[in-house]
């Protein structure tokens, strides 16, 4: 049962409504050799869907939190974000593959160390479609949580290969944002990792509990 969205949620939304348009427009005003309408397509896809998957992982230490504030069951506002967040970071490797017209982008390169990380993005995508395998098959599979957790590598990996060939990363704005976003996640990362070591489950619920309602 959904509840009306409150003061606090307003305010947060509000905040992240901005952030986004704050990036977009700082991206779009810089100079930049992706400024055709494909490499815009390429940069902006990349940006928010880190940004999609970063909030969709910040939500999940507090699911109550997140009911009490946004008025909207956990799960409903965690895939939301989760959703657009995947559709993005896949639509920006499809589009630098049509514009570098090679199929390569999504291998990961193992030809020295530093091409291995330059093309983490491949490994992030990887990544990304075991998470979301483990999340579809969760009613079959008795750890899938330990896929889902991949996420925090997808991340992991992205904010890699953005930081070494990301154009956009050479702004110091968005290099700040993205590096404190990422800082963020790995706080989140903690606190579910202290949750279930005291005997709590991921997500802020305990096993067979409902992550959608208050506990």
């Amino acid at each position: 049962m959904d509840m009306p969205v409150t003061r606090k949620g307003i305010v947060l939304a509000s905040l992240i409504v901005l952030l986004f348009a704050g990036v977009g427009v700082v991206a779009l005003s810089s100079q930049n050799y992706y400024a055709t309408p494909l490499g815009i397509l390429i940069r902006i896809c990349g940006l928010y869907g880190f940004m999609m998957i970063s909030f969709a992982l910040m939500l999940t230490p507090s699911p109550a939190g997140v009911f009490h504030t946004f008025g909207a069951p956990f799960l409903r506002v965690h895939h939301l974000f989760a959703a657009f967040g995947i559709v993005l970071i896949t639509v920006h490797p499809i589009s630098f593959a049509v514009l570098a017209m090679t199929p390569m982008v999504f291998v990961p390169t193992f030809q020295s160390w530093i091409d291995f990380w330059i093309s983490a993005g491949s490994v992030a995508l990887i990544l990304l479609y075991i998470a979301l395998i483990g999340v579809l098959l969760r009613k079959r599979l008795l750890r899938w949580r330990y896929l889902h957790a991949m996420m925090y590598l997808v991340l992991f990996f992205a904010v890699v290969h953005a930081s070494l060939i990301g154009t956009d990363f050479l702004n110091l704005f968005i290099r700040g944002i993205y590096t404190t976003l990422f800082a963020v996640v790995i706080l989140v990362f903690a606190l579910n990792l202290r949750k279930k070591v005291r005997g709590k489950w991921p997500f802020g619920a305990a096993e067979g509990g409902n992550p959608d309602m208050p506990s």
